[in-house]
């Protein structure tokens, strides 16, 4: 019933949000309303909190991995409900450096909602952290396999806007989640074709932005004025990295998080499908 609901309340999102220019400040908080409705009405017994407590000694190791993949579902309505308001943002970010309104929504406003986002993706991956493969789940599940792959992609994309503003706070999180993210993946590759494309996609851009913030803070920590000013408070913000380098990966991480199957990116219909041992299609996916 629960995870019915909030589907549909996704799909709303999903539609109603299609494009950038329907990201608006109304649709976005016409639709946020009725997520936290839906959080607010849940029954008592399918909280997290009570998940997380005694109370919930009486469930089934099958009974708790249920209700925490409908609070995916929940988080995962939210990446959609500011997906399209980060494709914009980012869009924005390589055209002009200066912060400017979408949509006639405000600068701080935009800045919120990419920390909302960011904040959703970082609790899916928590709460995939708390589901272990201990040979009761099977490693083919599509959500386990669908939701990590797109958490990471958001965590990534927030990690670049951060280093695009020369931001430096925040950023070693958004990297250790987006890691994590991908660590419930590895255990997939083995048996799960899309597992292994979604890895093959994953790991470059996220060894790419690594680099660049390990850059970043060692430019600062190095600096004449980081050494002869001891009150880090007082230091000059970092000097944000170049749109040469960053723009690829930004466009690279839009097109992902707009286009997570692929269907825009093989536009001849080739690599859809993936053959089994037997020489049948086994998944039919992606690209």
């Amino acid at each position: 019933m629960q995870i019915s609901k909030i589907n549909l309340i996704a799909a709303e999102v999903a539609k109603t949000l299609a494009s950038p220019e329907l990201t608006t400040k109304g649709n976005i908080t016409m639709l946020a309303t009725k997520l936290e409705k839906w959080r607010e009405e849940i029954p008592h017994a399918l909280q997290i909190p009570t998940l997380l407590s005694s109370e919930a000694q009486d469930l089934t190791v099958y009974q708790r991995r249920a209700v925490f993949m409908v609070h995916i579902m929940y988080l995962g309505a939210l990446v959609l409900l500011y997906r399209q308001l980060l494709v914009a943002s980012a869009e924005a970010q390589l055209i002009d450096s200066t912060p400017s309104p979408l949509n006639n929504i405000s600068v701080e406003d935009v800045k919120r909602y990419r920390q909302e986002c960011a904040m959703a993706a970082q609790n899916i991956a928590r709460m995939l952290g708390l589901i272990s493969f201990d040979g009761t789940l099977t490693k083919r599940c599509w959500i386990i396999i669908y939701w990590s792959f797109s958490a990471a992609i958001c965590l990534l994309f927030s990690a670049t806007t951060k280093l695009m503003d020369g931001q430096v706070d925040g950023v070693e999180a958004d990297l250790a989640y987006a890691k994590s993210c991908m660590d419930m993946l590895e255990p997939c590759k083995p048996c799960e074709p899309v597992a292994a494309r979604y890895l093959d996609t994953l790991w470059p851009l996220y060894d790419h932005l690594l680099d660049v913030h390990r850059r970043m803070v060692g430019r600062s920590k190095s600096s004449i004025f980081a050494i002869l000013q001891p009150d880090p408070s007082l230091l000059s913000p970092p000097v944000p990295v170049s749109k040469q380098e960053m723009g690829p990966i930004s466009e690279k991480l839009t097109m992902l998080l707009t286009d997570p199957f692929g269907r825009k990116q093989a536009t001849d219909g080739t690599q859809r499908r993936i053959l089994s041992n037997d020489g049948s299609y086994s998944v039919f996916w992606f690209r």
